[in-house]
C-alpha cells in the first residue's frame, strides 16, 4: 500500500505543479499522516461498522486525509469539465441522505467519502461486503448512481490518470464505462491529450474538434 500511495502522491504533486504553471487556480494539496488504530476504531464506532479492509489499509498505511483540487479559468475544454476534485478523510466518512424519495435502505448500503461542491457525492458500495468496495457517484439533482470503479483503488488509479477530474457526477459522464471510468476510451484519450497540452504549453488551447 505504501508503494501505491507513493505513486498516487507523486502523480498528484506533478499535476498540481503543472496546472499552477498554466494559470489554474489550485487548492492546497493535502496529504495527511496515516491514521492510528485508535482513530480508525473511533470512526468505526461512530459509523457502527468495520470499514472495508482496503480502506483501513489506506488509512493506516497511507494517509488519513487527501484533498486535490484545481480549476482552469476558461471554458476551452468543452464538452469536458475544467476542474478537478478528489479527496477523502477519516473524519469525513458518513452515511448519506438521499432524500425522501430514495429507498431508505440505500442510506445504509452506501458510505459517502467525499462530497462535491454542488452536493453530489462519492460513495463506497458496501452491499457485497468486498474488501475493496466499488465506487459510485450520486447526482443530487437526478438521484442517479454512476459506477466509477469496481474497487476504491481502481477508482483512485483511474481518476488520477484523468487528472483527478470531478467530483460532480456530470464530470465523470463522458468517461463512464461498463466497469467504471474508462481511461482508454475515445473521450478519455481526447481529454488526456487536451489536458497534456494545457499542462505543457504556454497558452490555453481550444479543445481539438
Amino acid at each position: 500500500m505504501r508503494e501505491q500511495m507513493e505513486k498516487w502522491v507523486h502523480a498528484w504533486k506533478t499535476l498540481m505543479t503543472d496546472m499552477e504553471r498554466q494559470g489554474a487556480r489550485i487548492w492546497p494539496l493535502i496529504i495527511g499522516p496515516p491514521a492510528v488504530p485508535e482513530q480508525v476504531a473511533e470512526a468505526e464506532a461512530r459509523l457502527g461498522i468495520r470499514l472495508p479492509a482496503a480502506i483501513r489499509r489506506i488509512l493506516l498505511a497511507g494517509t488519513s486525509r487527501v484533498q486535490v483540487g484545481w480549476s482552469l479559468p476558461a471554458r476551452t475544454g468543452e464538452p469536458f469539465s475544467l476542474s478537478g476534485d478528489l479527496g477523502w478523510s477519516l473524519d469525513g466518512f458518513e452515511w448519506p441522505y438521499f432524500g425522501d424519495e430514495e429507498d431508505p435502505s440505500d442510506e445504509q448500503r452506501y458510505l459517502c467519502f467525499h462530497t462535491g461542491g454542488n452536493g453530489d457525492m462519492l460513495l463506497l458500495d458496501l452491499r457485497a461486503g468486498a474488501d475493496d468496495p466499488p465506487v459510485y457517484a450520486w447526482g443530487h439533482e437526478t438521484g442517479e448512481f454512476l459506477l466509477l470503479g469496481q474497487s476504491f483503488t481502481a477508482f483512485v488509479d483511474r481518476v488520477t490518470a484523468l487528472g483527478c477530474i470531478g467530483a460532480e457526477s456530470w464530470n465523470y459522464e463522458p468517461f463512464a464505462g461498463a466497469d467504471g471510468l474508462d481511461v482508454h476510451g475515445h473521450n478519455a484519450e481526447s481529454w488526456k491529450r487536451w489536458l497534456q497540452s494545457v499542462r505543457w504549453k504556454k497558452r490555453l488551447l481550444t479543445f481539438p474538434g
